[in-house]
């Protein structure tokens, strides 16, 4: 059976065409100037992603924080941010177990750049 094609005509053609491309063209300015606040997960993403920029640039002005915290039965090693920005890190055990934790924190790098402090757990102070 010989089919024969219907043809479209041009007319029908250009309004198909106009139509798209006025749908993409409002689609596009809708898309562009939309004053939509960004989702509460966007903005828990925002925050989360800048959390995570911040941590990288502190663990690379200070290299020993990526190691940090440690815990163990004897000691805890950890830290904590000063008002000016830096680190502190803080060595909480007791008396007898200071120069272990001592030797863990010098056995991950220089510690010369870094203020250290000492809470014995016997005294709390």
């Amino acid at each position: 059976m010989n089919q024969k094609s219907k043809k479209l005509s041009p007319t029908l053609i250009v309004t198909i065409i106009v139509a798209l491309g006025s749908l993409a063209l409002f689609l596009a300015l809708s898309f562009l100037f939309s004053n939509r606040e960004p989702s509460e997960r966007e903005r828990e993403a925002e925050a989360s992603n800048a959390s995570i920029e911040q941590g990288n640039k502190e663990r690379e002005a200070y290299p020993l924080l990526k190691y940090l915290p440690i815990n163990n039965a004897v000691y805890h090693i950890g830290y904590q941010f000063e008002e000016d920005g830096t680190p502190t890190l803080i060595i909480d055990t007791t008396e007898y177990y200071v120069p272990y934790a001592l030797e863990k924190l010098n056995s991950l790098g220089d510690t010369s750049g870094y203020k250290i402090k000492i809470i014995d757990t016997t005294t709390n102070q």
